[in-house]
């Protein structure tokens, strides 16, 4: 599977027809469609003042990241021998292949 390369980038959130609306953009990528400018990877919607649309486009952001440090991470422990990782092992394995949609 293949996903907008990263790092990707939180944008303020704002305030449109009652509801905060958030954007993560890919910078540094091309995009021809948007005259050139960052990517929208992807916008949390919600109507709340909890912070929640906010949060959610904080997390959404740092998910290449996340996912290359899992991997990194799988693959030390893997490597190391240790003993009683094998069952962490086999779920770091199964989280990344849903993050890489197989």
């Amino acid at each position: 599977m293949k996903y907008t390369q990263g790092p990707w980038e939180f944008r303020q959130t704002r305030i449109d027809d009652s509801a905060f609306i958030s954007d993560i953009h890919a910078p540094h990528q091309d995009n021809p469609k948007e005259n050139g400018t960052d990517p929208t990877v992807a916008t949390t919607w919600y109507r709340s003042v909890d912070g929640q649309a906010e949060a959610n486009a904080r997390l959404i952001s740092v998910a290449p990241e996340l996912l290359e440090c899992l991997r990194e991470w799988n693959s030390l422990v893997i490597n190391s021998g240790a003993e009683g990782f094998d069952e962490i092992a086999k779920q770091t394995e199964k989280v990344i292949a849903k993050a890489e949609g197989n």
